[in-house]
């Protein structure tokens, strides 16, 4: 009678620990993603550097929750804020090239507030975090702590932007 009672508080607390296991492992495989598909078109967009069968390049993917991919983030992250109707045709290219540069060590988002960016929860936050001022707006962000910032944009800001970079002790 003692050796039946031990067998079933054994089975027992065995089952209470798998269950707790497995509770455990689901709630970890849940975790939310912060980019989704490719949407050049989103009010805020990350740009990433990607390879397939017929080479590599530049594509902008939407993000689901900016502030969740700040925070995650182990690399430094250069947030532009534009006016999509007034940005300069050369920032860009130029921005895609940063991507280009430091794709296994930055993470570039680019909050354009002309394609509903000012009615996007997300754009809203970004700008109030980053106490932008005016359009170009250059924020550099790292562990989910403000860096620096840089206003404006023309070819000789490049060499800023990219010290601005640099200067994020990794």
């Amino acid at each position: 009678m003692f050796n039946g009672k031990l067998i079933f508080r054994s089975r027992v607390v065995l089952i209470f620990t798998l269950c707790i296991i497995f509770i455990m492992l689901s709630s970890s495989c849940s975790k939310p993603y912060a980019v989704g598909d490719i949407v050049d078109s989103a009010p805020v967009t990350t740009l990433v550097f990607e390879t397939d069968s017929s080479g590599g390049g530049v594509v902008y993917r939407k993000i689901n929750d900016a502030s969740l991919l700040i925070a995650q983030e182990d690399n430094p992250v250069l947030v532009i804020f534009f006016d999509g109707r007034a940005i300069s045709n050369s920032a860009i290219p130029f921005t895609e090239q940063l991507c280009d540069r430091f794709a296994e060590t930055l993470r570039i988002i680019r909050v354009n507030v002309d394609v509903g960016g000012v009615n996007s929860t997300d754009a809203d936050e970004l700008i109030n975090m980053f106490e932008v001022k005016s359009y170009p707006w250059f924020a550099l962000s790292y562990k989910g702590q403000r860096k620096s910032a840089f206003a404006g944009y023309k070819l000789s800001s490049e060499k800023d932007i990219i010290d601005m970079i640099l200067s994020v002790d990794n």
